[in-house]
């Protein structure tokens, strides 16, 4: 069993998530850089990963950019509460039902289809919903990355805020490799089966470009 706390700097609204499966050996690295840290929360889990990546991803917008308060997020005790009390409620939940569906997952799907019933159906419709929300959300962000990217024109950055270098990366050409070295690329091909998850409106015909794997990012 480890632990995710949350620690405060002093009395300010500087607050730090951590994972550790030992607060205290923890706190007596970290007091060394800020010797006013105390722990303001203790949730202990075994999914102690999770719970730190889904509180800095609820926290992304109070994360403080000062360079003395590095990985610390702003924000009042309050909301602060506010947000782990959501955490406690949703996580546990949501957490074992991903693993229930991560193990279906890996079960080769047969031809049944289920019917589904009301509450399947509306846990649906909330689904398209969400998803709307979702992708009008990327084409927000899209639009902000793109204003941002604009200011930053030819320079490596904007300071405090985001870089923008280039890169120099090697990408391995599968399709000329299929082509030129057939016989080693049969040679070293292995089948391997995945079960995607595709919402769509009941009644209507599977989108080609879905099936064949275009959409896999979703």
């Amino acid at each position: 069993m480890a632990y995710v706390y949350i620690l405060r700097s002093g009395n300010e609204n500087l607050f730090k998530v951590c994972k550790s499966d030992d607060v205290r050996d923890r706190m007596r690295e970290l007091s060394t850089a800020n010797p006013r840290l105390t722990v303001f929360e203790k949730i202990e889990t075994e999914d102690e990963a999770d719970w730190e990546q889904y509180l800095h991803k609820r926290l992304r917008s109070r994360q403080a950019r000062g360079s003395s308060a590095k990985e610390f997020f702003e924000i009042t005790p309050e909301a602060l509460k506010t947000v782990i009390q959501e955490a406690r409620e949703f996580l546990p939940s949501f957490l074992e039902m991903k693993r229930a569906a991560d193990c279906l997952a890996n079960e080769k799907s047969t031809d049944r289809m289920v019917a589904p019933g009301m509450e399947d159906l509306a846990i649906y419709q909330r689904l398209l919903e969400v998803r709307e929300q979702e992708d009008r959300c990327h084409y927000e962000r899209l639009h902000l990355e793109n204003k941002l990217k604009l200011v930053i024109g030819t320079a490596a950055g904007l300071e405090g805020i985001a870089t923008w270098k280039t890169l120099t990366k090697q990408r391995f050409n599968q399709a000329a490799f299929k082509r030129d070295r057939s016989e080693l690329f049969q040679e070293y091909s292995t089948t391997a089966f995945e079960r995607r998850f595709i919402p769509r409106a009941i009644g209507t015909l599977p989108d080609p470009e879905e099936e064949d794997g275009s959409e896999s990012g979703e």
